[in-house]
């Protein structure tokens, strides 16, 4: 059986190196809370962990939030950094040690040894602190069976989408483009949000965009269909359409600031705001 002990270290954290994060191991407090929300800045998470049985173990270790963008484990052994694996969907694919779209590492302890993981990560989405540990075996099942669920449910969202594509071709309205677009734009989403894009060695680039821009316009899509669908004269539910034109314009320049976030990456900490305007469409 393994002991694992965690903590964070948040407040100062962002500029910090191992060496100082090692030494101000008495400012890591324990988790009180997985999810720390969009912070504009870097955390360090510190693992403890023993192997309390007889017997060598190699364990998984791996982040939920897909999407975090820079992480940096280091591996501690007898007050010695021994590995450094560098992980984040931000990070250069020559630069990452692996490419799996969820974040992982491997750690092999001896029988009753103590070894401390350091991690500093930083995203510009929600972030993830929790850290779960798991068997090598387990984890590769787990994930192989729900990627076969998102292509399932893939396939049944392009069939969707073709059948409104033929639709709009034989009767001309423009509800039915509308929709294919909003499928495509949200199947673009998820398949970035999941870590597909990553795993397929995209551009950083497009699979940024993928994530931020894509799913602003599958809202966009989402707000201009009742304009199409429903048979609105002038005047009509003058106020609620007037709200919803101006929540659209919003949206429109929230994805050229995404489409220009290489000129300045805070562009993309705007999600935080922009998430309230979905919510209200």
């Amino acid at each position: 059986e393994w002991t694992i002990q965690e903590s964070l270290w948040e407040k100062g954290a962002d500029d910090a190196t191992l060496t100082e994060a090692i030494a101000n191991a008495g400012r890591f407090e324990p988790i009180a809370r997985s999810n720390l929300g969009i912070v504009p800045y870097s955390v360090w998470i510190k693992l403890e962990i023993t192997n309390n049985s007889t017997q060598p173990a190699t364990k998984r270790f791996y982040n939920k939030r897909v999407g975090l963008d820079f992480i940096d484990v280091f591996v501690i052994r007898d007050g010695q950094p021994v590995k450094h694996i560098k992980l984040g969907d931000s990070r250069p694919h020559d630069e990452r040690d692996n490419h799996f779209r969820v974040p992982y590492f491997d750690i092999d302890v001896l029988p009753s040894e103590q070894i401390y993981i350091f991690i500093k990560q930083r995203s510009y989405t929600s972030m993830e602190v929790k850290w779960d540990v798991v068997d090598v075996d387990d984890f590769n099942t787990f994930f192989s069976i729900q990627s076969m669920i998102y292509f399932a449910i893939l396939g049944m969202l392009l069939i969707a989408t073709l059948a409104s594509l033929i639709l709009f071709i034989l009767f001309r309205h423009r509800y039915f483009l509308i929709y294919s677009l909003f499928v495509i734009s949200g199947i673009i989403y998820q398949f970035s949000l999941a870590g597909y894009f990553y795993q397929f060695r995209l551009p950083l680039y497009v699979n940024a965009i993928s994530s931020y821009a894509a799913s602003e316009f599958a809202v966009v899509m989402l707000g201009l269909f009742p304009f199409f669908f429903f048979d609105l004269k002038k005047g009509d539910y003058w106020r609620l359409t007037t709200l919803i034109k101006i929540i659209l314009a919003s949206k429109i320049m929230v994805i050229l600031a995404y489409l220009l976030y290489p000129l300045n990456h805070a562009f993309l900490y705007s999600a935080q705001y922009s998430s309230i305007t979905s919510v209200l469409l």
